[in-house]
């Protein structure tokens, strides 16, 4: 998978914002070791927004030569704010 790709798992099983913004192009095979607990997580959806990183997912990103950074940062986010369930004329 891409590191975008990466960073929506990441977001899936932490329930955090996670942006990649390394600039680092490709495919690449990862290999993450997960408690039962952060495996069952992974299979029932994500986590609560209170959660923080835990401490396997950053040492297996570390390992990889890669880390996480608490940064403020712009995201584009789509909203739906009506939704008519038939059309009106114009």
């Amino acid at each position: 998978m891409s590191l975008p790709e990466l960073a929506y798992i990441l977001n899936t099983l932490d329930g955090l914002d996670i942006v990649d913004i390394t600039g680092i192009k490709g495919v690449y095979d990862f290999t993450f070791t997960a408690s039962p607990e952060e495996a069952n997580e992974l299979s029932v959806g994500p986590a609560p927004a209170s959660r923080s990183t835990t401490p396997g997912t950053r040492e297996s990103l570390q390992r990889l030569g890669l880390r996480l950074e608490k940064r403020k940062a712009s995201v584009e986010v789509l909203v739906i704010d009506h939704l008519e369930k038939t059309p009106t004329e114009n």
